[in-house]
């Protein structure tokens, strides 16, 4: 940001409307996957309740195909198709697609939110901050030591770290350098601090990705089958079944609270 074509006004406005439109491109993304997470659930479903009173041959046959309108796609561009297995139906797919959609949402967090590294400083028992070229040396202390109305002084040697006071000097002068040059760019774009584009980041964010998202979460939770009731009058729920909508059903709990963690970390950003 310190280049002075950068800060030029039309630079900056073509930098501010990239950001917003990158922005826009996948949030719209995300609110596809939620869509797809739908037709995953309903095809996994409906291919469970068509198996019911099915022989093995015709249900071998099912199986090859993702949906009945892309079976009939294929048979009307009479294309011969020899073990066509679609692996984006089943509960396992349908929990990895949940996993998928919680990763997408914290992409678009991370493009509000700036990801800091948090480097720990290891001090000293004086507080003392210890760095690579750090030098030890022995301190001469007094140590006052009363036995009865008598008091003696013991001279003791510690080990601790020796000051260099122009090194000091240079990394005060080199951070307080840094904080002006913050503050001089505080009116041009950075991905780091908070600013006006951002602000409208957020508020579509919370009017169509998050929007999409409780919606469909609510889907989710009425096309789920109840596997308290039996399948069909002929057939009851096997156990992977019930295992598969029991996972997931964790896997949406899971992503709630994940959704919660966000928008509370979003909350305290702003």
């Amino acid at each position: 940001m310190d280049s002075p074509f950068i800060k030029t006004y039309e630079m900056q406005r073509h930098m501010k409307r990239a950001f917003y439109e990158e922005f826009k491109i996948h949030s719209l993304n995300y609110v596809l996957l939620l869509f797809e997470s739908v037709m995953r659930m309903l095809t996994t479903i409906q291919k469970q309740m068509d198996d019911v009173g099915a022989s093995d041959e015709k249900r071998g046959e099912k199986m090859q195909y993702y949906s009945k309108n892309y079976r009939r796609f294929i048979e009307n561009r009479q294309k011969k198709i020899d073990k066509f297995i679609v692996n984006c139906i089943g509960w396992n797919h349908i929990n990895r697609c949940i996993e998928v959609i919680d990763m997408a949402l914290r992409d678009l967090l991370y493009k509000i939110i700036p990801t800091k590294v948090v480097i720990r400083e290891l001090k000293t028992s004086s507080g003392k901050v210890l760095t690579r070229d750090s030098e030890y040396t022995l301190v001469e202390k007094k140590r006052y030591v009363t036995v009865g109305k008598k008091t003696h002084v013991d001279y003791i040697f510690e080990l601790d770290l020796k000051e260099d006071t122009d090194k000091l000097t240079a990394q005060q002068e080199a951070k307080a350098a840094e904080e002006e040059k913050k503050r001089q760019n505080v009116f041009y774009l950075n991905f780091e601090d908070f600013s006006i584009v951002k602000l409208r980041s957020i508020v579509f964010m919370m009017y169509f990705p998050v929007n999409f998202t409780i919606a469909i979460i609510n889907v989710w939770i009425k096309v789920l089958p109840n596997t308290n009731f039996a399948k069909s009058d002929a057939e009851d729920w096997t156990k992977e079944e019930i295992d598969g909508v029991t996972q997931a059903k964790h896997a949406i709990k899971d992503f709630v609270h994940s959704l919660m963690q966000h928008l509370k970390g979003l909350h305290d950003y702003i």
